[in-house]
Parts: C-alpha cells; structure tokens; sequence
C-alpha cells in the first residue's frame, strides 16, 4: 500500500484540508473495492478534527481521503485481507504537517533612537500549550534572520515593545516573529513565520 509521494510527509496551510491518495496492491495487481482502516493521531491534548469516512478503492486500487482542516496529525491506513489475521495485511503511514497564520504589525514604521515601537499580532490554529508558547524576535541581518529576543505568547495574542538605544545613523531594519525550528511543544503545528516588516530609524 503506498499514499502520497513515498516521502512519508506533507505539508499544508492553515485552515485547508489535505487530499490523500493512495494505492493498495498486491505487487501491480490492485485490490479493488476494500475499505480500508484510518487512525488518526495528534499532539496530546489536541482534539480530533470530525473523520471523514473510510476510503474504499476504486477499480484500479486507488482511493481518495479527505483530511478535514485541523493541525498537524499522523494518518494510518490499513487493510487485512481476512477478519481471523490478528493484525494488517498491509499498513502505510503519512504525516500531514499544518503551516500555521502568523499576522503581525509594528508600530510606528519612522521613529528614532530611544524611542519604543509596538509589535502586535495573532498566530492562528489552538488549542494553545496553557503555559504560554515561544516565538521568536528576529531581524534580517543580510540573507540571514538572527533572533535578537524570545517572547510568550498566550492564546495566541503577540504583544510585544522594543526600545532602540544603539541606532546612531539612519537605519533601515527588518523585523519579523517565528516559530523556532521544529515548533513549540504543545502546540500541534510546524514552524512559521511572519510577514517581514521594515521600520526606519533615525
């Protein structure tokens, strides 16, 4: 049985469902009109987005699965060939990574040195780790973003103030906020990133 592309991941935006499509044959001859088995997992603590129905293959062994949107989770298909095996003919797994919305505004985009700007902003896509989640203050420093400071984020609300002190000539930056690398524990989504927003300080 194989689904998707072999590479045993996907990854989809915020907000959409995954279309999953597989094959299930006995070497080439597909097994046509089975319906197969679907278990699906998430973070712990996040709660199950509605199963859509089981796929059945088609004539020519394929099948078609819709994954209702949600965040990140692992998908398992199964067949068993005859009720008395105690375990799966055959089984293939795929997991969907969900690429969560990041908005973010700073304010104001002209100031000078000594002066404060604001940062706000929502990442999408609970539930949230109650303890608060990290992202990342970054600043583009050539092709590279550096992180320049870490903030918590509570039910998803950015809240944020950056006073700058060592800007003597004028100075054009650009900020963003991030996810670290692989994501923050407890919440059920890969790493993101912001628009790029540039402020100008003189």
């Amino acid at each position: 049985m194989t689904v998707g592309d072999r590479s045993g991941n996907a990854t989809i935006r915020y907000g959409r469902r995954a279309i999953v499509h597989g094959l299930l044959a006995c070497g080439k001859t597909p097994i046509p009109g089975v319906v197969l088995g679907v278990a699906i997992s998430t973070v712990h603590g996040t709660p199950p987005a509605p199963p859509a129905p089981p796929p059945r293959t088609s004539g020519d062994g394929t099948f078609n699965y819709a994954l209702p949107a949600g965040p990140s989770r692992s998908l398992t298909f199964t067949y068993t060939a005859s009720a008395a095996e105690p375990t799966p003919t055959a089984q293939t797994s795929l997991k969907i990574n969900v690429i969560p919305k990041i908005t973010l505004r700073i304010t104001p985009r002209r100031t000078t040195n000594d002066h404060t700007i604001d940062w706000r902003g929502r990442i999408e896509g609970g539930p949230y780790p109650p303890h608060g989640m990290p992202l990342l203050a970054q600043v583009k420093d050539g092709n590279r973003w550096q992180t320049f400071d870490e903030l918590v984020v509570h039910h998803g609300k950015i809240a944020y103030s950056y006073t700058f002190l060592r800007t003597n000539t004028p100075t054009t930056y650009t900020f963003r906020v991030a996810l670290p690398t692989g994501g923050a524990v407890g919440y059920p989504y890969t790493s993101a990133a912001s628009r790029s927003i540039k402020v100008f300080v003189r």
